[in-house]
């Protein structure tokens, strides 16, 4: 299973269900003792997730490809 955060193929821990790999585990349990501690409730999905964005970059970006120069220009 990959890990959530990522993708590593070797997700071997997993915290409130999300797969996780051992380095990317460290990180999120952190994260989430941290926010814990703070009193605040806690989403592990919420928090691999947001980790992921930082790694990956903005979701929602996509790439184009054989968009007609005109129609490039005008956008």
């Amino acid at each position: 299973m990959p890990c959530a955060v990522c993708g590593n193929d070797h997700a071997t821990h997993t915290l409130s269900g999300v797969p996780l790999c051992n380095g990317c585990a460290r990180e999120v349990r952190a994260l989430y003792d941290e926010r814990r501690s703070g009193g605040r409730r806690v989403n592990p999905a919420g928090i691999a997730r947001e980790l992921y964005r930082l790694r990956v970059g903005v979701v929602g970006a996509y790439s184009l490809r054989d968009i007609p120069g005109d129609l490039w220009l005008r956008a």
